[in-house]
């Protein structure tokens, strides 16, 4: 956000987020984004709705870290959730 525009807005917040695959590619956006903007780390939001799992544990760790307010909605009955989870472990999130 150029200079101006910071001290017009100086409580901004910054959200992504997306479904399904957007999701997925809402959490990896966000990271990069939190990655290159150090500084407003904590303004940083996303919310996705039946995301399939991004990454592995370093990953997950990682966005943990970088984007704390996270939420990934996944309904229990979900077909691509309940197949994935055959696969994986789940971390770096809490489940609900």
């Amino acid at each position: 956000m150029s200079e101006p525009k910071k001290k017009t807005y100086p409580d901004y917040r910054v959200l992504f987020t997306g479904h399904s695959l957007g999701g997925a590619l809402a959490s990896l956006a966000s990271t990069m984004f939190a990655h290159h903007n150090p500084s407003i780390g904590d303004r940083i939001h996303l919310i996705t709705y039946g995301q399939p799992r991004v990454g592995n544990y370093e990953y997950a760790m990682t966005h943990s870290q970088l984007v704390p307010n996270s939420w990934r909605i996944v309904h229990k009955y979900d077909l691509v959730g309940a197949f994935l989870r055959l696969f994986f472990d789940s971390y770096g999130c809490r489940q609900i």
